[in-house]
């Protein structure tokens, strides 16, 4: 008897501290999550946006085709300015460089936190790999809000590393989120594959404009389409335009644009107004672009 009342004590106690591993930490700092959530379309958390942060109810998002394994720890950390985030890349003895490594969260943290991640940080200090800022006309975009303005998340869509910028264009407030698909192992690319392409490789459950309408993934979903946009300088992309509900009840609709823009899988979407994403398509495009590299934004 007490040896089973022993057992239980001891099994409480361990449940007690994997719940408080889990917990998100503030603003500005690293999170760290043991157990991952299942693969969504969308962040798993959007602090800046208007809507709800869960994901709606019905959805049942596709998993498990992807050709990167889930790693058993996540990291998400979040940068003010592009110079804070600079910082915490190429700066050694800053406590941001240590949290966006992940140094510190377990014995073996490259293993814990996945390769993909890892070859995606330590490539771009290195300066093997590049990360590109978003551009309007050749300068660099303007932040949309003092905090919460770039997002850096370890493990997302195709459970590939995210970076995020919430970016304004006159009256457009908008999301690009960028994957690199460069630390994809096994994905070999010619250079000429679309968003689709990708997304039939990585994870074919995903809906692409391939797809009956009947044969989406979940309920969310509500239309997949694609058009050819041209972007600043005269540069053309197939985008796949992905429309679909941010709430159980249908009142919030987002139409995100996906693209293959210099080995990162692009995302953009209109976060100030859920639905409208008409500022897109008529001004913002014309006159964006990625370009440069964050390591060279020491401002």
């Amino acid at each position: 008897m007490k040896k089973s009342l022993f057992i239980f004590i001891a099994a409480m106690i361990l449940l007690a501290c994997v719940s408080g591993a889990c917990a998100k930490a503030p603003a500005g700092e690293a999170s760290v999550q043991t157990e991952l959530p299942e693969t969504t379309e969308a962040p798993l958390t959007t602090p800046y946006e208007t809507v709800s942060e869960t994901e709606p109810a019905g959805t049942d998002a596709p998993s498990g085709d992807m050709l990167l394994p889930r790693p058993p720890t996540v990291v998400d950390i979040d940068f003010s300015t592009y110079s804070e985030l600079y910082a915490a890349l190429t700066d050694s003895s800053l406590e941001g460089y240590r949290r966006l490594r992940g140094i510190g969260l377990s014995a073996n943290y490259e293993e814990s936190i996945g390769s993909a991640y890892f070859d995606f940080i330590s490539g771009i200090e290195s300066g093997e790999l590049t990360l590109p800022l978003p551009l309007f006309d050749g300068e660099p975009a303007t932040l949309a809000r003092p905090d919460w303005s770039i997002w850096i998340y370890s493990n997302e869509k195709f459970n590939l590393p995210l970076v995020a910028y919430v970016i304004t264009y006159g009256d457009c407030r908008a999301m690009v989120e960028l994957l690199p698909l460069t630390v994809a192992k096994g994905l070999e690319l010619t250079g000429n594959e679309t968003y689709s392409d990708v997304s039939k490789i990585l994870a074919p459950r995903y809906p692409t404009e391939d797809t009956p309408k009947d044969q989406y993934p979940g309920s969310c979903y509500i239309s997949v389409s694609a058009c050819e946009i041209e972007l600043a300088g005269g540069r053309k992309v197939w985008a796949t335009i992905i429309e679909e509900k941010l709430s159980e009840s249908g009142d919030f609709i987002r139409t995100s644009y996906r693209f293959v823009y210099d080995d990162y899988i692009v995302s953009v979407w209109e976060s100030g107004r859920p639905g409208s994403a008409e500022l897109l398509e008529s001004d913002f495009f014309a006159h964006f672009s990625l370009g440069g590299s964050i390591t060279d934004f020491q401002q």
